[in-house]
């Protein structure tokens, strides 16, 4: 089956011209349109992309350590691989809500474009104190003051957002500290989550940004991106399905999130983070044997890659 897959896919393969468009298939015989770098086999805008096409560059399905942080396709910081040691991966690979089946798998499934992909798939725990709140680090070649970052998630139907701060995605310093961060905060129920932005500043240790209307609807994909510059002055901009997420004009403490002193140098990584913020919720609110579950697809990081265009 495996064989009659990747035949098929090389039979649909577009290979790279002189067309500016992206998504051009490409190899050592059939380079990249000028500006576009050949990232798994597919032409794209930008540099330093992590995890693009998701999970597809490892062979390994189910909870193994090399599938679930992409190895190939970029290095692991050695910091932060200790929560996929044994004994701690075995435990990992155990979820005792849902007899025994991993926290953390790579699966195949259908994917945020409507077709077959591999994807992370994450089942939340009962009992502890954020969730299964399990994070993959990725680095960037080299540092940057501007990036944009972008990622494909979706919540199972049951799903339900805490009045709680969950994280999605971090964005990080050379140290692999937090700078910034695409959460979440929801109403207590199953009704669309609010999009949170966490800043570290000069002036105050953290910014806060909420959202004016929720957007993370659960039971279907949403595309979420962020770009985010230094400066001066530094500035963060979100969206959600294209659409950009709407903040006031300033946060509750008169701080502009388009005028921002951000406290770091440069920004060196990425993090994929599945905290849910609200343990004691979780063991209220999720059935044993139902965890809730997330998917993430396509997660990708940046120089240059720009916000993607609204196919309608």
């Amino acid at each position: 089956m495996r064989g009659v897959i990747v035949l098929l896919a090389v039979a649909s393969c577009r290979y790279a011209d002189s067309s500016i468009d992206e998504g051009f298939s490409c190899d050592a015989e059939h380079a990249c349109a000028d500006g576009q770098t050949c990232i798994a086999g597919t032409c794209r805008t930008g540099t330093d992309l992590l995890f693009f096409d998701g999970w597809e560059n490892r062979t390994e399905l189910g909870c193994d350590q090399n599938a679930l942080i992409d190895r190939d396709f970029n290095t692991m910081p050695p910091a932060d691989t200790g929560f996929l040691t044994t004994p701690a991966l075995s435990a990992l690979c155990m979820n005792p809500d849902d007899n025994n089946k991993p926290d953390a798998e790579v699966i195949e499934d259908i994917g945020p474009k409507g077709s077959q992909t591999r994807m992370l798939h994450v089942r939340q725990a009962r009992g502890k104190v954020n969730g299964t709140a399990f994070t993959v680090d990725k680095m960037l070649s080299a540092p940057q003051t501007d990036v944009y970052a972008a990622w494909s998630v979706m919540y199972s139907p049951d799903w339900q957002w805490a009045a709680a701060d969950h994280s999605i995605f971090v964005i990080e310093d050379p140290t692999m500290l937090p700078v910034i961060s695409f959460g979440v905060e929801g109403r207590n129920d199953s009704s669309p989550g609010f999009v949170r932005i966490h800043v570290e500043t000069i002036d105050a240790d953290d910014q806060v940004f909420d959202a004016m209307v929720g957007q993370m609807s659960v039971g279907v994909w949403h595309l979420c991106e962020l770009h985010v510059v230094l400066g001066p002055p530094g500035k963060v901009e979100a969206r959600v399905d294209h659409e950009p997420v709407p903040f006031p004009a300033v946060n509750e403490v008169g701080t502009s999130i388009l005028d921002l002193d951000i406290a770091t140098t440069s920004f060196a990584g990425g993090k994929v983070d599945t905290t849910y913020a609200a343990g004691g919720f979780l063991d209220d609110r999720m059935p044993a044997m139902s965890p809730w579950s997330e998917y993430y697809d396509d997660v990708r990081m940046g120089a240059g890659i720009g916000f993607e265009q609204s196919p309608n």
